[in-house]
């Protein structure tokens, strides 16, 4: 200590005092994790970040694959969807549900796996025609495959036929265009099979 003069310990105490009040900011930024708004600066921004930007990777932020992605998907593009009524179609092996998607209605069946969903699909002709089956449209018909969905579209909504498109890709198969003046525009079809 005889090669210390008192400026060099005066510098020190100094030095020792201002790093405490810096080690008591950081003790309590990292013991806040639970809390992200008590603590300003820095600490909270890192905690509340990730929080909302993992948000979306729960919610099925990705691809439409199943019918929950797909009403989130809609709801991202900005359309209100709203569940409707179960129902089945004569040429397609599995049940479905109706979603009213702003006002339209449009039919959406979930199978177990996309193997099962492109079986289904391989019976659908690109003009929406279907072997062995006879379907009166009342509007034309916009078939979709994403994942294990089969989504079908009887209507012409141009903002619906474009949200689908983005969220689901270009249908797959596309009936005659039978609308017009006198004709109702009712989202459903009936088919009977070829006898």
């Amino acid at each position: 200590m005889t090669n210390l003069n008192h400026g060099t310990i005066y510098r020190f105490k100094w030095l020792s005092l201002s790093l405490v009040p810096a080690m008591v900011f950081l003790l309590a930024a990292c013991g806040s994790t639970n809390e992200a708004t008590s603590t300003p600066g820095p600490a909270s921004t890192t905690i509340t970040e990730p929080t909302s930007k993992s948000t979306p990777a729960t919610s099925h932020g990705g691809p439409v694959v199943d019918q929950v992605s797909f009403i989130d998907a809609l709801r991202k593009a900005g359309f209100t969807v709203t569940p409707g009524s179960t129902m089945t179609q004569p040429f397609l092996s599995v049940g479905g549900q109706t979603l009213v998607v702003n006002t339209e209605s449009v039919q959406v069946y979930e199978y177990a796996d996309e193997a099962a969903a492109t079986k289904d699909a391989s019976k659908i002709q690109p003009d929406a025609t279907i072997a062995g089956t006879s379907v009166m449209w009342v509007a034309q018909p916009h078939f979709y495959r994403a994942g294990k969905l089969i989504v079908l579209y009887v209507g012409t909504n141009a903002a619906l036929l474009t949200g689908l498109d983005s969220v689901l890709g270009k249908p797959f198969a596309v009936g005659p265009n039978i609308s017009g003046p006198g004709v109702p525009t009712v989202p459903n079809a009936t088919a009977m099979p070829t006898p």
